[in-house]
């Protein structure tokens, strides 16, 4: 193999790599509202908010369980703007264990833009 082919290569993996370490922190805040974490004014109005289930913090605490995995299927930007694809399980449990809500391996694509360093969902669909 040629050393340039090698160094292409490298270079296209390295870069990649960059972009998708680049959206670890917007894959936590995700987790975050998946999981409840966040509170509904912090994603109220953002596209984001489709995944903060308001009938879920309807109760002050919530004793079940929720199962949740999210897997970055692929992830193509220019550090400003781009698109992330997922796939995730959502399982929500009540206390008795029974199966209140679910999704299991749903993919979505999102559109994603950086403001003020952060990355925000702009636009998303669920498949």
């Amino acid at each position: 193999m040629s050393a340039v082919f090698i160094a292409v290569v490298a270079l296209v993996l390295v870069t990649y790599l960059a972009m998708l370490l680049n959206t670890n922190n917007l894959m936590r805040e995700v987790e975050s509202v998946f999981l409840l974490e966040v509170d509904l004014l912090e994603t109220d109005g953002r596209p984001i908010d489709v995944y903060n289930f308001r009938w879920l913090h309807e109760h002050e605490v919530f004793v079940g369980q929720i199962d949740f995995t999210i897997t970055r299927r692929f992830v193509l930007h220019n550090f400003r703007t781009g698109y992330i694809w997922v796939q995730y399980t959502y399982l929500v449990y009540d206390e008795a264990g029974e199966l209140l809500s679910g999704s299991l391996k749903a993919r979505a694509r999102w559109s994603i833009r950086k403001t003020n360093g952060a990355w925000d969902i702009t636009a998303g669909s669920v498949k």
